[in-house]
């Protein structure tokens, strides 16, 4: 099974803040920006149960063309497609953790679940936003919980 959805923003996850009396806390622009993604993965996944089974994640970063970039650049990168690439801030892999925390108990039960995760970066010449796309890929994979279960279930058997 794939679920393919679409997020209007594009954010890195940034460092913990820090209280003497809480400890470490995420920030409110973190946690408002894991709803975002939360809420377009509920969009078109609306009654969907979390898996347990393991997961791959694709993550495609769009970036839109900034308006001080010059027209001779913006006319080659249109032209040439995938030749360029962003090399700017979020990081990609503060992009991929955010992504990975926010859908942590809504696509799957824990991140740990995740066995394969992809993140590319790439200008998109006609948006003027920037946005990412996750694909999440589920797979029938057997688990080492499975194979503890069958045996379990097995044992049982044999004792009846």
């Amino acid at each position: 099974m794939r679920i393919t959805f679409k997020v209007p923003a594009l954010r890195g996850q940034g460092r913990p803040r820090f209280s003497k009396y809480s400890g470490a806390y995420k920030s409110k622009e973190d946690i408002e920006y894991e709803n975002l993604i939360k809420d377009c993965f509920l969009k078109v996944a609306e009654d969907f149960e979390p898996s347990k089974r393991p997961v791959s994640i694709h993550i495609e970063a769009n970036y839109k063309l900034t308006k001080s970039t010059p027209k001779y650049v913006a006319d080659e990168i249109t032209s040439s497609g995938f030749d360029y690439v962003p090399q700017s801030k979020p990081d990609i892999d503060n992009i991929a953790k955010s992504v990975l925390d926010a859908l942590n108990g809504v696509a799957y039960i824990d991140d740990k679940q995740v066995h394969k995760l992809t993140c590319t970066k790439y200008f998109d010449t006609k948006s003027d936003t920037d946005y990412l796309i996750v694909v999440i890929y589920y797979y029938n994979y057997r688990t080492i919980e499975d194979i503890k279960n069958e045996r379990r279930r097995n044992q049982e058997i044999k004792h009846i």
